[in-house]
């Protein structure tokens, strides 16, 4: 060591450059990361192509429509009391409040009264509405119908004036 510090006197004292430092072994060095400087962007980023379109769902079922608005058949007769049959199913008798589907649809109807025609009708069920029936007596067959011999046959039989002449048939 004095030989050391010797020479480092001596280079002190000559005035020259000092002398090179023998290498002392040092341990391994780890390494450094690199300071991360922030980066500016000057232009836009470019814009993220969406995904591709998955196929459009299928269009949601339609809904059932609504049932049809319930309406009011009134249906009356003359005389009172006669039978009323829907599509051939007894319904009640006159004078008969029914609730049915106004859909337009095609209803027939039937009136009957023992001892009267009956009357039948088809209506359209779109809106309330009173149905009248006026029920007729059966027409009587006109007395003195017929001829010589028969029973309300064709009148050939004339006696003088040409007409039909009798109730029923004349012996001979």
């Amino acid at each position: 060591m004095v030989a050391a510090g010797a020479m480092l006197g001596a280079s002190a004292c000559a005035g020259s450059a000092p002398a090179p430092t023998p290498p002392i072994a040092a341990a391994p060095a780890t390494p450094v990361a690199a300071p991360v400087t922030p980066v500016v962007a000057t232009t836009p980023p470019e814009p993220v192509a969406a995904p591709p379109a998955a196929e459009p769902a299928p269009p949601p079922a339609p809904e059932p429509p609504p049932p049809p608005a319930m309406i009011t058949l009134t249906i009356t007769s003359k005389p009172a009391g006669a039978s009323v049959f829907v599509g051939g199913e007894l319904r009640g008798k006159t004078p008969l409040r029914l609730e049915v589907p106004g859909d337009g649809a095609a209803l027939d109807l039937k009136v009957t009264r023992k001892g009267y025609v009956d009357e039948e009708r088809t209506i359209e069920a779109e809106a309330d509405a009173v149905v009248a029936f006026d029920l007729a007596k059966p027409s009587k067959r006109p007395r003195g119908v017929g001829g010589f011999g028969t029973i309300g046959g064709s009148g050939t039989g004339t006696v003088g004036s040409g007409k039909g002449v009798g109730r029923g048939f004349i012996l001979r």
